[in-house]
C-alpha cells in the first residue's frame, strides 16, 4: 500500500453533558453510548480518570470531515475509518501532535475524548493509519474547546452589601457593579426555558460582579409542595463563579408568576397579604418571609428587590396617581419592614421605576423615602443613542439620580436594553451605545449598570429576542471597565 491511496476521515460525535459546578456529576465512571447505525449501538467501557477510553465494538458508519470547526466540550466520542488497498495495521490518535494514543479497531474504531483535559480554544485531532507494509496516512479535524471554568470565588464573596449614604460598600471599600439579567436562571420550564446558568456564567467570564434573577413563588413550588432545589443551585453555582444576585420577588405583569392579570392598586392595598396566586402555596407576604428567612445569611445575595417594575393601577388601566402613590408607599413600609425584621443582613430594592402608576414625577421620591427601602432603580430603554437615557425633566434618569440622592439613598440601573435592529447597527455599535451610557451614567452617581438579557442562543425566539446579547457579544468587553 502507499500512503496516497489511504483514506482517513474524522468526525466528532455529539457532545455528552458536562456536569456543572455543584451539580454533583463527573466524568469518571460514566458508562457511555455513542452513535448508533441501522438500529445498533456501539457502547463504550467506563470511563475512569484516563483520557481515553477504549471503544468496546468497532464503529460500522463512515462519516465525513464537516465536523471540522465544531464547538466541543465535556465528553465526546471521535468515530474515524481507514481504508487501503492491503490491510490496516493500526490507527493511532494525538491531541495537538503530542503523545500518540493507539485506537481498538482499524478500519473502523472508536475513541472517548476527555476535553476537561485541554484548554478553552482551537486544538486539533489527527488520526494516523499505518499498514501492514509500514506505509502511513493521516487526517486531521480542528475543533474549538468550550469548557466550564469556575474561578475561585473572590475575598469579598463572603462579604455583605451594605449602604453607605448614597454609595455601596462590600468589604470596607466601595461596590459598583456590572453585570446581566439572567431572569429565567430558576425557570421550571413552564413559561420560559430555564437558563443553564454555569454555562452563562462561564461564557460570560470575569468581570461581572452581579447578575438579576427573578425568584418568583411558582418556580418554588412542585407538586403542591415546597421544592428550592432550583434557588438553592442558582446560589450555589453564583457562588461558585464570585458573583451576587439580586432575587425579584414578584412580578408586576402577568408573566411567570401566577397571576392572569397585572397586579392592580387592590393587590397594593391589601391583596398581598390574602391572594394566592395559581401555581403557589402562600401570599406574596407570607412567600416573602419564607424566602428572606431560609437565605438571610447568605452573602451571595447582594440585595432583596420586592417586585419587578411595580406600579398600582385600577382594573381598567387607568391612573389614580395620588391613591397609587400611597398604597405603594404603604407596601413598601410594611414588606421592607417585614424583610428587614427577619433579615438584618441584606438591603432591599422596591423595584418600582419612575413614571409609572404611583412613582410619576415627585411620588418616586415619596416612596422611595420609606424607611424600609435602601436602594432606588431604575430601567433605561428606547434611547439607545443618548448616553443618559431618557433626559425627560421629570421622569428621566438625572432627575431621578438626583431626587434618589436627596434622600440620602444609592440608584442602580436594573435593567438597560438595547434593541438589536438588524440593519440599524450592528453588535460592535451597541456596544459602544453601552460604553457611552455606562460611562455617563457612573459618571452621574449610579452604582450598578445590568444589561437586559444574556443568552446562551440569543435570536433563537425571532425579534423579541432582539435585546439578548449571548457569548461572543463585544458588550462583554464593558464589564469590570467602570
Amino acid at each position: 500500500m502507499s500512503a496516497a491511496v489511504l483514506a482517513l476521515v474524522a468526525y466528532m460525535l455529539p457532545v455528552q453533558a458536562m456536569p456543572s459546578p455543584g451539580d454533583g456529576g463527573s466524568f469518571g465512571g460514566a458508562s457511555l453510548s455513542s452513535h448508533k447505525s441501522g438500529g445498533s449501538s456501539r457502547h463504550l467501557r467506563t470511563c475512569t480518570s484516563r483520557r481515553w477510553c477504549r471503544a468496546q465494538s468497532r464503529s460500522t458508519v463512515r462519516i465525513a470531515t464537516r465536523s471540522s470547526g465544531a464547538t466541543v466540550g465535556g465528553l465526546v466520542s471521535v468515530t474515524e475509518s481507514a481504508s487501503d488497498n492491503v490491510n490496516v495495521a493500526k490507527v493511532e490518535v494525538s491531541v495537538d501532535g503530542g503523545t500518540l494514543q493507539l485506537a481498538s479497531g482499524t478500519t473502523n474504531w472508536s475513541e472517548s475524548l476527555d476535553t476537561t483535559a485541554d484548554t478553552n480554544g482551537s486544538h486539533t485531532i489527527t488520526a494516523t493509519a499505518t499498514d501492514t507494509a509500514g506505509n502511513v496516512g493521516s487526517a486531521s479535524v480542528t475543533v474549538s474547546v468550550s469548557n466550564l471554568v469556575s474561578p475561585s470565588p473572590s475575598p469579598s464573596s463572603s462579604a455583605f452589601v451594605t449602604r453607605v449614604g448614597t454609595q455601596l460598600d462590600l468589604a470596607g471599600s466601595p461596590f459598583r457593579f456590572e453585570g446581566f439579567n439572567i431572569y429565567n436562571a430558576n425557570s421550571n420550564g413552564g413559561c420560559v426555558p430555564k437558563a443553564d446558568l454555569a454555562q452563562s456564567l462561564a461564557a460570560i467570564g470575569p468581570g461581572q460582579k452581579v447578575i438579576r434573577v427573578f425568584f418568583f413563588q411558582p418556580w418554588a413550588t412542585k407538586n403542591g409542595a415546597r421544592d428550592w432545589t432550583a434557588f438553592d443551585q442558582t446560589l450555589a453555582t453564583a457562588k461558585a463563579y464570585g458573583v451576587k444576585v439580586i432575587p425579584v420577588l414578584a412580578n408586576q405583569w402577568a408573566y411567570c408568576d401566577g397571576s392572569s392579570v397585572p397586579r392592580y392598586l387592590a393587590w397594593y392595598q391589601t391583596g398581598y397579604r390574602t391572594q394566592v396566586d395559581t401555581g403557589s402555596l402562600v401570599s406574596y407576604r407570607d412567600w416573602v418571609a419564607e424566602m428572606v428567612s431560609r437565605y438571610a445569611n447568605d452573602p451571595t445575595i447582594a440585595f432583596w428587590q420586592l417586585v419587578n417594575e411595580g406600579e398600582a393601577r385600577n382594573p381598567d388601566g387607568t391612573c389614580s396617581e395620588t391613591t397609587a402613590a400611597s398604597a405603594l408607599r404603604a407596601f413598601a413600609d410594611d414588606v421592607g419592614g417585614l424583610v428587614h425584621s427577619l433579615d438584618p443582613n441584606h438591603l432591599v430594592s422596591l423595584g418600582t421605576i419612575s413614571g409609572e402608576c404611583g412613582s410619576n414625577e415627585g411620588h418616586y421620591q415619596t416612596i422611595y423615602a420609606s424607611p424600609s427601602i435602601d436602594i432606588c432603580d431604575y430601567h433605561d430603554y428606547r434611547f439607545p443613542t443618548s448616553p443618559m437615557g431618557n433626559t425627560d425633566p421629570q421622569n428621566g434618569l438625572q432627575t431621578t439620580i438626583d431626587r434618589c440622592h436627596a434622600i440620602n439613598k444609592p440608584i442602580f440601573v436594573g435593567e438597560t436594553g438595547i434593541h438589536g435592529q438588524p440593519g440599524a447597527y450592528s453588535l460592535t455599535d451597541r456596544a459602544a451605545y453601552f460604553d457611552a451610557k455606562f460611562t455617563a451614567q457612573f459618571s452621574a452617581g449610579v452604582v450598578g449598570e445590568l444589561m437586559w438579557n444574556w443568552s446562551l442562543t440569543p435570536g433563537s425566539c425571532g425579534t423579541a429576542c432582539n435585546y439578548e446579547i449571548g457569548p461572543g457579544d463585544p458588550s462583554l468587553g464593558l464589564l469590570n471597565r467602570y
